[in-house]
């Protein structure tokens, strides 16, 4: 809810900002005062993109993703290409707009890291591959569409969302 307030001037509720700014002029014409818009504290998006980016549906609100058209292309998908998908979502929702793409070498990136403890107690990591005795030696922990730019976004990416990453890893 939008509220229009002045004063000497009623408070008035409105469903649509450009209706409370219409009534504002007005008001503000007519009474010769200055007029505040107020929003309701439930309509305000808070600062911190965690707070905003709870659940793969909300990943899809903030990058303007349609759901029914990401239903669509998933529908002959496996379920770990579909976990995929939604990770990278996901992931350009943290980001922000962050340009991760082309080749930089002092630009930090960062992704989860997780354990698997097998049956025989032992761990493992996962997201690990590597390269060695090849024409050019390199290391590569995970595809870089599922990069944040904080380690504390990282840590949060593989917590809130660790049933799709467990679907993407292990089907």
């Amino acid at each position: 809810m939008i509220y229009a307030e002045g004063h000497n001037a009623p408070t008035k509720k409105f469903e649509s900002r450009e209706d409370a700014e219409r009534e504002a002029r007005r008001i503000s014409n007519k009474e010769n005062c200055t007029v505040f818009i107020l929003t309701d504290k439930n309509e305000i998006q808070p600062d911190n993109i965690m707070s905003r980016v709870k659940t793969f549906e909300d990943a899809m609100q903030v990058v303007g993703e349609n759901a029914k058209e990401f239903e669509k292309i998933c529908e002959r998908l496996s379920p770990d290409e579909i976990a995929y998908k939604k990770l990278k979502i996901i992931a350009e929702a943290l980001n922000e707009g962050w340009d991760w793409k082309g080749i930089n070498e002092n630009q930090e990136r960062w992704f989860p890291w997780f354990y698997r403890k097998l049956d025989n107690g032992k761990v493992c990591g996962l997201a690990f591959a590597y390269s060695y005795l090849a024409t050019s030696s390199r290391n590569v922990f995970l595809g870089s569409r599922l990069f944040v730019k904080t380690e504390e976004l990282a840590d949060y990416f593989g917590k809130q969302f660790i049933e799709l990453w467990r679907e993407y890893y292990l089907g």
